[in-house]
């Protein structure tokens, strides 16, 4: 029997087992994505409570700007998911996810207001949070289909 044919018993091909197939540098194509994906948000976690007290907002305005985009990202997250899981090709998905939560991000850039920074969180959130569960969907097709080492991958992501 060769490698290119299923056994009886349904098994999967050696050659599918040994990577064959795999796209061209695919695991570090994906840490860079977990890097790229986990950078901005591992930046940002730590100084915007900071930055939007010393940018003049009062606490209880503060606890909002912070509250509600998490809120959006519960919604968002599953629902955005759930459209890509049924999209038959994720990567468009993720690019423009994250094409808008980079111009989202750029809302931080000028002079804030409340009401802009409370629209420009929410949306960086909305677009934002689904990238980590859609490289985590690329990232598990490949550890099933090519055997790649999802540790490897994501542990980029926290660094």
């Amino acid at each position: 029997m060769s490698s290119d044919t299923p056994s009886a018993d349904g098994s999967i091909r050696p050659s599918v087992l040994s990577g064959a197939g795999k796209p061209r540098f695919f695991e570090t194509r994906m840490a860079l994505l977990y890097m790229a994906v986990m950078l901005p948000n591992g930046i940002m976690t730590p100084f915007l409570p900071y930055w939007l007290k010393e940018s003049g907002f009062l606490p209880a305005e503060i606890g909002v700007l912070l509250a509600l985009p998490l809120l959006a990202r519960v919604v968002a997250g599953p629902t955005i998911s759930a459209f890509a899981d049924r999209a038959p090709d994720r990567v468009p998905i993720l690019i423009g996810l994250a094409v808008l939560s980079t111009v989202a991000a750029a809302g931080f850039l000028p002079k804030p207001t409340y009401v802009f920074i409370l629209f420009i969180s929410i949306a960086y959130a909305l677009f934002w949070g689904p990238l980590t569960p859609l490289a985590d969907s690329l990232a598990l097709s490949g550890v099933r289909r090519y055997r790649s080492d999802y540790a490897r991958m994501r542990i980029w992501g926290s660094v």
